[in-house]
């Protein structure tokens, strides 16, 4: 039997810029190196760690896999330090449990499903346009396109549009359950001043730019009189300006 030693970067080792308000440098340091033993353990080889994501593949089959870690971070940091290798491991072997026979009951109950579906807003080029078509999306901000999905189990599912047609229920609905869901997020939400004008920073891993997508709903103080200035510059950021004159 092969035996697995990534070894990594330096700047695997980097807290990335949407945890800093959550984990210390010293902290990521450690989860980034359980996650290690456990990849080592499974046979996985690490391909990069990069902006809160962790990409992987079995050593024999190649297919990459990636794991983001936003939802681990918000696990370890409410647990004490003995706890984490099992919390760690437990949630990446969660991570690689197939989902088929829960997926085909979602698929045909809308009721229960409704509790699971999110949207991503997602770079209008993450995947060939071909492919593109066959999964439900709609185009909120340019250059981008905001992606259904089923958030279960920890898993980001993108919805195609021959699988929601059991659901019976109009695209437009689902895509506003979806929003309802983003908005019992907690993402954080920081506000300061760029040159005087006042400036609100929105950080998460996975939702930033769809908690903006709503801002009436969610941070209604950042609309001004004639609406707010967004913009995107990162997966896990977003930052808005209220505009009152």
């Amino acid at each position: 039997m092969n035996f697995i030693q990534n070894k990594l970067s330096a700047s695997s080792y980097l807290v990335p810029e949407v945890f800093t308000h959550l984990i210390s440098q010293q902290d990521y340091e450690q989860l980034i190196n359980i996650s290690v033993q456990y990849f080592n353990g499974k046979h996985m080889l690490i391909h990069a760690i990069e902006n809160g994501i962790i990409k992987a593949s079995l050593e024999k089959k190649g297919e990459e896999v990636q794991f983001g870690l936003d939802n681990l971070v918000r696990k370890v940091i409410r647990a004490e330090k003995e706890q984490w290798a099992t919390i760690i491991n437990d949630h990446y072997s969660k991570l690689q449990q197939d989902h088929k026979s829960a997926y085909t009951y979602l698929l045909k109950d809308i009721e229960y499903a409704s509790r699971f579906l999110k949207v991503l807003v997602k770079d209008r080029n993450f995947i060939r346009a071909d492919f593109m078509d066959k999964l439900v999306h709609r185009i909120d901000f340019p250059e981008t396109c905001t992606m259904l999905i089923l958030d279960f189990e920890e898993q980001f599912r993108f919805l195609m549009w021959d699988e929601i047609q059991e659901w019976e229920t109009p695209v437009k609905e689902l895509f506003t359950i979806a929003l309802q869901n983003i908005a019992r997020e907690k993402v954080s939400v920081v506000n300061g001043h760029f040159n005087e004008h006042p400036v609100f920073l929105f950080l998460d891993a996975n939702f930033a730019a769809c908690f903006v997508l709503d801002l009436e709903t969610n941070a209604p103080n950042v609309v001004g009189n004639f609406g707010a200035l967004v913009t995107i510059p990162t997966k896990g950021a977003a930052m808005a300006h209220p505009i009152n004159n």
